[in-house]
């Protein structure tokens, strides 16, 4: 809470404002102004529509690691100064504000950018856990070695967010192809219900 207080501060304050919300004198409640009754409406709208879009990722069973490409929402919740906040939250790219009944829809289509994107988190997430159970230090650079089980398709959408990948993980060497487990930490991990081989070892010059 105290980390987003100061984020929201930091988005609103007027620039004769003192530096950090934390330098700020505290408000009564006698002292609330519209404006600052307004931002907390907005804020708990700005709740209401990330649970409800938590509720509809759950429902269709969609992982928040996987991006969507917009948050549908009425226009009667319309949001102006909490809609960086929702996109953070639900993994959206876009809200957009329509006439519609429901006060929250997600577009589930998923694009092949979008996609791989979430492959990628995928990735990501299950090889940050097999460093962590290998006993190497979050900053340690590794060499990185995938397998994709000649899954061409598979193997397309991860080389697609190379960059990305090995910029998470800090891996320096990226290789490909029939692994050799000889050295090294290997594990077969899901990517959305398909398998990579994965081996990660320390990288040294």
């Amino acid at each position: 809470a105290p980390m987003l207080s100061e984020a929201i501060y930091q988005n609103l304050k007027p620039s004769d404002s003192k530096e950090s919300i934390h330098l700020t004198d505290w408000i009564s409640g006698e002292e609330d102004t519209d404006f600052e009754k307004a931002l907390l409406d907005e804020m708990a709208l700005a709740q209401e529509i990330i649970n409800i879009g938590r509720s509809l990722r759950q429902e269709l069973k969609i992982k928040i690691r996987q991006p969507l490409s917009q948050v549908i929402v009425s226009k009667n919740s319309t949001l102006k100064y909490f809609g960086e906040l929702v996109l953070s939250e639900l993994n959206v790219k876009e809200i957009v504000y329509v006439e519609q009944e429901e006060k929250v829809k997600l577009n589930t289509q998923l694009s092949e950018a979008l996609l791989s994107e979430g492959l990628a988190r995928e990735l990501i997430h299950a090889i940050q856990n097999l460093r962590k159970s290998s006993g190497l230090e979050v900053d340690d650079r590794i060499s990185l070695s995938l397998d994709f089980m000649q899954d061409t398709d598979l193997a397309k959408l991860l080389n697609q967010q190379k960059d990305y990948i090995s910029r998470e993980l800090l891996a320096v060497n990226w290789s490909e192809g029939a692994l050799n487990h000889t050295s090294g930490f290997s594990k077969i991990v899901k990517v959305n219900e398909k398998q990579v081989s994965v081996t990660i070892s320390k990288w040294s010059n």
